[in-house]
């Protein structure tokens, strides 16, 4: 109507209760993450780390018909020691010591050579020397219980009448120092960022969920496409950043794939879950990692109860850890068995993307 005016609300409306919950909410979301992070760390108990006995010795029977069986008496007294960090557990199937440690899993082999007891025969009557045991240490195995076993070993062979000799294999090179330690952890951790970052604009940039029809499956395509891609050069990026930076020699293809097998696995996880959920969804790939970066370093007897049982089986972080030291210090192929994670991930991913194009949303009308 010509002359009329619009009265206009102009009072101030009190500030929602949302706007004073969030700044309270934020540091507690914080210590949250922070817990998660560190609890599985500080709540580490060196205990129970797998080695494996393997005693050749059979005894020898001396001129006076007396019998002695040095080995025998040697697994009795290491199995009874009192010490909580080894669990030590005799072997009988006659495995090599690289099929103990590389396929039971065993973060050390104690061997009894087969003349002990002749030796301690001959020791014994002043004859001879006693025989040593020989321990061997896989250092492809998580930092802290290489350190542990390394450490372990090392004492009861100075507190023991027996010695017992450290070797490693699958060394960490020399040239490498103490940061060669942290390298699988140096590596996962460029490789989830920079995957997490290109999940975000790659969902961003070709749109699934808003869109409808025969577009949202282009859509669907392209990121498959384009994450594929980015998954390559992250992959490839990661390892070229980290050589460059610590002048390492690395075997840099074989990690190179690893690695963009890795980012493949979180870039599809986070397009599907962001698709579906928008940025929350990040969230949820933010939550492995927090919940796994313990197990990079950490070995499943080390962690709580909780994060043995229910978190360490399918956390993406340990396989990540696992086969980038295989590669790293054990020269194993970049398809090695934990890559079957990534490709279980990249399959949950596509699945993610795919309920995303099907949900055929109706896009959002914006108010002129």
């Amino acid at each position: 109507m010509a002359g009329s005016t619009v009265a206009t609300d102009t009072r101030i409306k009190p500030p929602s209760a949302r706007r004073w919950i969030i700044p309270l909410l934020a540091p507690l979301i914080g210590l949250i993450i922070a817990a998660l992070m560190v609890t599985p760390m500080l709540g580490a108990k060196a205990e129970n780390l797998p080695v494996a006995i393997v005693n050749a010795d059979s005894g020898v029977t001396l001129p006076t018909g007396e019998t002695i069986n040095a080995g025998a008496q040697a697994v009795e007294n290491l199995t009874s020691a009192d010490q909580q960090a080894l669990d030590f557990t005799l072997m009988t199937s006659g495995q090599s010591t690289e099929e103990l440690l590389e396929d039971e899993g065993y973060y050390a082999v104690l061997e009894i050579p087969a003349d002990f007891s002749q030796a301690a025969a001959a020791a014994q009557a002043g004859t001879g020397e006693a025989a040593a045991l020989t321990a061997t240490v896989d250092q492809s195995k998580t930092m802290m219980g290489v350190q542990t076993a390394t450490n372990a070993l090392t004492a009861m062979g100075q507190n023991s009448p027996v010695a017992i000799n450290v070797t490693t294999i699958n060394k960490i090179p020399t040239e490498w120092g103490f940061a060669g330690s942290f390298a699988p952890m140096m590596l996962f951790i460029g490789t989830f960022i920079s995957s997490l970052v290109s999940s975000v604009l790659l969902a961003g940039s070709h749109p699934v969920s808003q869109t409808r029809g025969t577009t949202a499956w282009v859509n669907a395509g392209l990121q498959v496409v384009y994450g594929a891609v980015a998954a390559l050069l992250v992959g490839f990026g990661t390892t070229w950043v980290v050589q460059s930076i610590t002048d390492f020699s690395l075997p840099f293809t074989e990690l190179a794939l690893f690695l963009s097998a890795l980012s493949a696995g979180y870039i599809a996880l986070t397009t599907g879950f962001v698709n579906l959920l928008g940025t929350k969804g990040v969230a949820f790939s933010a939550l492995t990692m927090l919940l796994g970066t313990a197990t990079l370093s950490v070995p499943r007897q080390f962690l709580p109860s909780f994060w043995s049982e229910w978190i360490y089986p399918w956390i993406p972080a340990r396989f990540a850890g696992q086969g980038t030291r295989d590669i790293l210090y054990a020269g194993e192929p970049w398809l090695n068995p934990n890559v079957g994670a990534f490709f279980w991930m990249v399959a949950i991913g596509l699945v993610l993307i795919a309920v995303a194009a099907l949900k055929n949303r109706t896009p959002k009308e914006v108010a002129a």
